[in-house]
Parts: C-alpha cells; structure tokens; sequence
C-alpha cells in the first residue's frame, strides 16, 4: 500500500506520510465499540482524528482502482458508505488538516474548498 509500513507491532501499520497508525482490524466509519486490539488506541481519538484516518485509508483503497487525483465527492461518497454521516464542511476541515500535516494535497476553488485530492510527490 501506498507509504503504508509495519509499526513493529503485530498487525499494526503506519501511513509514513500522515504518521497515523492503523491496526488490521481498524474499520473505517464514525466511532463506534472498537474491536479488542484497538481499543486503547480508538479511545484515545477523537471523532475528527478518526474522520482525518478514515480520509487517509479512503484515498487509499480507492488507488487501489484509480490513480490520483480523487474527486472529494467521490472520497466522502465511499466514506458515506462506511456509515459517516456529517456535513462536507467537516470533512472538508478533515482535508485541510491533511494538507496542513503534509499527508494529502488538493486542488482548491475559488471558495478555498478543495475538490480533488492526491497524494504529495
């Protein structure tokens, strides 16, 4: 996976990029029940940190099928299916921590609202 590496620890990997650590059993969507291995970490975010790693792995699995840029109403489209269910202006904020941490770039309109992303060369 893209930037994607071990943490050490079994099942656990980092995203090099955002430096956002994910385990094999993280799920993406709104903060729910975590699942026993991820527990400690899941309690310890809050639910815009979670929006910020769930935006990351969304880019990530739709490379899987495309090559960037994304369309932002494609990314929260997916991230809808996952069951997140906010505004765009919060997803947008989620975007622009991204670009502001270096782990996502995009290009803007006139409003300042990204409406593609990609990955940082």
């Amino acid at each position: 996976f893209r930037g994607f590496t071990s943490a050490g620890d079994a099942g656990m990997f980092i995203d090099k990029y955002s430096q956002f650590i994910f385990g094999d059993t993280y799920k993406i969507g709104p903060p729910g029940l975590p699942e026993p291995g991820m527990r400690a970490l899941l309690l310890e975010l809050s639910r815009e940190q979670k929006m910020q790693r769930d935006l990351i792995l969304a880019m990530t699995l739709m490379s899987m099928k495309q090559d960037p840029p994304f369309l932002v109403k494609k990314v929260i489209r997916l991230l809808r299916t996952a069951g997140w269910r906010v505004i765009n202006k919060h997803w947008h904020e989620a975007i622009n921590f991204c670009i502001q941490q270096g782990s996502v770039r995009a290009s803007l309109r006139d409003n300042g609202l990204a409406f593609e992303v990609f990955w940082p060369k």
